[in-house]
């Protein structure tokens, strides 16, 4: 899997994420609802990630569909206003992020490396 600019997605990313949910600055984000219980991430290789929690959390796995892994590239130099306005968005999906007016629209093209092609978007 590749973000939309290419670079590889990585354990590296999941990592980058997670520390970052609760200390981005400004973030009117409850992401760290779902990562308060984590005291220990680490990367062990490209592929893998070994989480360590203050206790026993058997819905760590669902807490995490709540989060949006985030690129590390990316996220190094963004700030919280770049994640809220759209300019620091990059995923890997099928559609590729554009433009953002905020209360207009939302502009996004498809992704010609996805796998199976970008998604037409009506």
């Amino acid at each position: 899997m590749r973000w939309h600019d290419g670079l590889p997605f990585t354990a590296d990313d999941v990592v980058f994420t997670l520390k970052r949910v609760p200390n981005a600055s400004n973030s009117r984000s409850w992401f760290a609802t779902f990562t308060k219980l984590i005291v220990d991430i680490k990367a062990v290789d490209v592929h893998t990630v070994i989480f360590k929690t203050a206790f026993p959390h058997p819905l760590l796995p669902s807490d995490f569909t709540a989060v949006a892994i985030v690129s590390k590239a990316a996220g190094e130099r963004a700030t919280t206003d770049d994640y809220n306005s759209g300019r620091a968005a990059i995923g890997t999906g099928a559609n590729k992020f554009l433009e953002h007016v905020a209360s207009q629209r939302i502009v996004v093209k498809a992704n010609c490396g996805y796998l199976g092609g970008g998604a037409s978007v009506g």
